[in-house]
């Protein structure tokens, strides 16, 4: 049991028997200790902070400790609308007597609402109990190591086929890269008139899952589910498809190997179509600008106001390198007062 479970489980200890929702009575010392009564809205409290900060298993526990407190976790459950699912490679291998030792088959390495589940069934249960018992569910999480196992289809199925699933914040962490993930394309699809943020989905996955429905505060796609010898052409592509799918986007955080040329016909007309109003760019690699004659004017793009450029690189170095680029950037971007570069690593 985590370490604000232990705490909430003390308070809950000393309930009085009698449910009530009056205040909560004068603290007396008993055998050198302050005992606290607390009453019901104060319990609803610690329940709804646990049910969104801790293992649901150390949260379900509370169930146990007082009759107010299974209420609370009901009601803490039904109103929250977080789902969180991490799929992790699964575990091959133990250490038995300082030896290591492989396992066959392996164990699943799945976590929901941060609960190692022992099976794929146990996960697909929990999973299916967490929908059931929310109300809605708006916001959903997905942590993706492994996409190779049934279980991670069955479960993003049942999540797009749960009546109360009308996801408006949708946020990716991927491991993998070369690989676009089919699944991810069906839940935008089935999300797409309420969705309004969407994190970390690669360039493909939005090229093929975008329609005139997507209208987004914040979009962050990379081109890394793309294989691993896409040219510039093939990113282009992708995101013209995206560009004629009519969706909309304010904010756009482009992460790529590849550098953003600013002066490139098909960016720019890209930027535009779109309604990006607010850009971020992570590049691994500087842009290929190419060099234009003396008093040749690049396009501009005047409905961004704010841009920030970003280099990816192994270690925190002195000198930003598309620091050099700067007087382009502020070309073609002439609304942005001031660009701000940083490094990633």
């Amino acid at each position: 049991m985590s370490t604000s479970a232990r705490e909430a489980a003390k308070q809950i200890a000393v309930l009085p028997s009698t449910p009530y929702c009056s205040s909560p009575s004068t603290s007396t010392a008993v055998d050198s200790e302050e005992r606290i009564a607390l009453n019901k809205d104060y319990l609803d409290e610690i329940l709804r902070a646990m049910v969104s900060n801790c293992a649901i298993e150390d949260t379900r526990r509370m169930k146990n400790l007082h009759p107010i407190a299974a209420n609370a976790y009901g009601h803490a459950l039904k109103k929250h609308s977080h789902l969180r699912v991490a799929f992790h490679e699964p575990q091959r291998c133990k250490i038995v007597g300082g030896k290591k030792v492989d396992l066959s088959p392996p164990l699943p390495n799945i976590f929901v609402q941060g609960t190692r589940c022992s099976s794929d069934s146990a996960a697909l249960s929990m999973v299916d109990s967490l929908l059931s018992s929310m109300s809605v569910v708006s916001r959903l999480s997905l942590v993706i190591e492994d996409t190779d196992q049934p279980i991670f289809t069955s479960i993003i199925e049942k999540i797009i086929a749960a009546p109360n699933v009308r996801l408006e914040v949708l946020q990716c962490k991927r491991t993998e890269g070369g690989k676009t993930i089919p699944q991810l394309i069906d839940l935008i699809k089935a999300n797409a008139s309420t969705l309004r943020i969407l994190g970390r989905v690669g360039v493909a996955e939005a090229a093929r899952s975008f329609s005139n429905e997507i209208h987004l505060e914040r979009l962050s796609i990379m081109t890394f589910d793309l294989s691993f010898s896409a040219v510039d052409y093939d990113i282009k592509d992708e995101l013209a498809m995206v560009q004629s799918s009519g969706a909309k986007f304010d904010h756009l955080s482009y992460t790529s190997f590849a550098g953003f040329d600013p002066t490139d016909d098909r960016m720019q007309e890209f930027l535009k179509l779109c309604g990006v109003k607010s850009l971020r760019l992570t590049m691994m690699t500087g842009p290929q600008i190419a060099i234009r004659p003396e008093g040749y004017p690049a396009g501009k793009v005047r409905g961004i106001t704010h841009l920030e450029v970003g280099e990816a690189v192994e270690k925190p170095a002195h000198y930003n390198r598309l620091v050099v680029h700067e007087k382009t950037y502020k070309e073609v971007f002439p609304n942005v007062g001031h660009i701000t570069f940083f490094q990633k690593w």
